[in-house]
């Protein structure tokens, strides 16, 4: 088969998004030698690609745009002139969106429902863009890839497709070595990190919930500095004004937008990883984490159960003294913190870029399989009648 990977959205800034497709194409790259990918590439992103095994090729689309909105409206119009040239077999577009159409069966990778269930903490015109969107997407899409029970009965309950068109394929960390101990001195000086902190991602988005952490920090007993992987001017203003209230008492650093060494880096020094979301599809920091041998504490909510399984403790995202006595747990007991550690390094090793690439074909071969077959039953039907 002829495949396209639909990357014209990626661009920095798509933590997660980004974390997603550029796992599963390495995943597919060292699994699958049989089919052909033809990507479909931006400005900011093309060269990244470059070092792909032969049965890769990219197809480059200029995008001279900086809105996400921009990118993401034009896009659906000129993707499926680049699909007609380019003779494929399938598109996959794995960003939630789908283009507005295409002349091959299409799968669209459907991450998580979030604008439904936090519409309370989104930008209302934003969430209703988003929303209508993916039901499009949902209703056109010959298959569904999600990447968790949770978010498939979300998707059942909120946009209503047939449960055979939704398959369950599972995130996975990056496969990273180790980071070099000689490169944390110099980075941690660049950041202005402390010695020992803990750390949580919080891009922005109400869901993120790093105002119920900052809060919770002054309540517990272990008093570390909080390194945020995110940017501070993207937070909202109840954030900033709990961190102008909290900083003459505690530390806090925000890192903006990391490579992936540096991320690395940042992720393994951790003395805890504190996950709060109020909302996740999947939650692939914490997995992340625990592949690098740290210990997780996270809220309980979403799909994170799910994901982290008994390798995480677990607290109230919405309480901040539920927060705090979870950090005085892990932070004050060593042995209960180096049991999680362990526990977490066993529960990551489940999680695999090829694992995630083999159930993706799998979804890939059904789709065209049962395509064909319509139009063979209906290319029947027509001589029929004739």
């Amino acid at each position: 088969m002829r495949i396209g990977l639909n990357l014209m959205w990626l661009i920095p800034g798509y933590r997660g998004l980004e974390s997603y497709a550029r796992g599963l194409v390495s995943g597919l790259a060292r699994y699958d030698h049989s089919h052909r990918y033809v990507l479909f590439t931006n400005p900011r992103n093309h060269a990244s690609f470059a070092h792909l095994p032969v049965q890769f090729s990219r197809h480059l689309c200029p995008l001279p745009f900086e809105s996400r909105v921009t990118w993401r409206l034009v896009e659906q119009f000129l993707l499926p002139s680049y699909v007609a040239r380019e003779n494929l077999d399938l598109l996959h577009s794995p960003a939630d969106l789908l283009p507005v159409r295409v002349r091959c069966p299409a799968i669209v990778t459907i991450h998580d429902l979030n604008f439904f269930s936090l519409s309370d903490r989104l930008p209302t015109t934003a969430s209703r863009l988003l929303a209508g969107w993916v039901k499009r997407s949902a209703r056109q899409a010959h298959a569904i890839i999600t990447v968790s029970e949770f978010s498939r009965a979300q998707i059942l309950a909120r946009l209503g497709p047939e449960p055979e068109r939704i398959a369950v394929v599972p995130n996975a960390p990056a496969p990273r070595p180790r980071p070099a101990a000689s490169g944390w001195a110099p980075l941690r000086r660049e950041l202005g990190i402390a010695s020992s902190y803990l750390l949580t991602f919080a891009d922005g988005s109400p869901h993120k919930n790093l105002s119920a952490l900052l809060r919770a920090l002054p309540l517990a007993s272990a008093n570390l500095p909080l390194v945020v992987i995110g940017e501070r001017q993207r937070q909202d203003g109840q954030v900033t004004a709990l961190l102008n209230d909290l900083e003459p008492h505690a530390q806090v650093t925000f890192t903006g937008y990391l490579s992936d060494d540096a991320l690395a880096q940042v992720l393994a020094h951790a003395r805890l990883l504190v996950f709060p979301s109020l909302y996740e599809g999947f939650g692939l920091p914490v997995v992340e984490a625990m592949a690098a041998g740290v210990a997780v504490a996270c809220a309980r909510a979403g799909a994170l159960p799910e994901v982290a399984g008994n390798a995480a403790h677990y607290f109230d995202p919405r309480d901040p003294a539920d927060i705090a006595r979870a950090l005085d747990h892990l932070l004050l007991d060593e042995p209960a913190r180096r049991a999680l550690i362990a526990a977490g390094q066993r529960h990551s090793s489940r999680f695999s870029w090829e694992r995630t690439a083999r159930l993706t074909i799998e979804v890939y071969e059904g789709a065209v399989g049962s395509y064909e077959a319509v139009r063979v039953s209906a290319s029947n039907g027509t001589r029929a009648r004739r």
